[in-house]
């Protein structure tokens, strides 16, 4: 029997689209869930290794096999773990660190934000706190350098009130000033870094 070729459609673009995806997703997981052979166990020596144990805070060799560490602590002691089987590595002296494992961390961006005053709900706890000390350290700063904060968060600060541009120019009248929010989504300035920055009412909406 002949087919009836109005009842196969080609399928649609959109369709085909998601299930090579579906494909690519699957060959994903199984593929990081092999159980590939394990490196040959190894030996690491002449190392400044950061354990982050309060018992033994640095060693100087270690042992790893499967992917795990048995063992650590001064050459001596690791070397005697030493066979034809495992794998001897000279660090030459090369620090060690624990493998950090995080899928939101913005390390560059922490270290950016290390210097700017600190405004957060962390070390304030109120609205009138987060002002006072903002004033203070407007205080030590010597006139026409910018000043920059993080961490205005009306999360963990409730009564906290987001500052109108009269405010910051009236507490910062020779600086220029910027806030930024805890969630980096929201930011304030006074007028001093607005004329700087080159931002007008002629070229933006306020």
């Amino acid at each position: 029997m002949a087919l009836n070729s109005t009842k196969y459609k080609p399928m649609k673009l959109k369709y085909k689209f998601l299930i090579i995806i579906l494909l690519i997703s699957l060959f994903g997981y199984f593929y990081v869930t092999q159980d590939y052979p394990k490196s040959k166990p190894t030996i690491y020596m002449h190392a400044n290794i950061i354990t982050l144990e309060d018992t033994q805070p640095t060693a100087q060799a270690m042992f790893v096999a499967n992917g795990l560490i048995k063992a650590f602590g001064n050459q001596q002691d690791i070397l005697k773990l030493k066979s034809n089987k495992i794998k001897i590595v000279d660090l030459k002296g090369q620090t060690v660190l624990p493998g950090f494992i995080d899928s939101h961390t913005h390390v560059a961006l922490s270290a950016f934000l290390e210097n700017m005053v600190d405004l957060s709900g962390f070390t304030h706890h109120t609205n009138k706190e987060v002002w006072s000390y903002l004033a203070q350290q407007l205080k030590t700063k010597k006139a026409g350098k910018w000043i920059v904060c993080k961490g205005i968060d009306p999360v963990l600060i409730p009564d906290l009130v987001a500052p109108k541009l009269s405010f910051l120019d009236s507490i910062a009248p020779h600086n220029p000033l910027v806030l930024i929010s805890q969630s980096l989504h929201s930011y304030w300035a006074n007028s001093i870094a607005f004329k700087l920055a080159g931002v007008t009412s002629k070229n933006h909406t306020f």
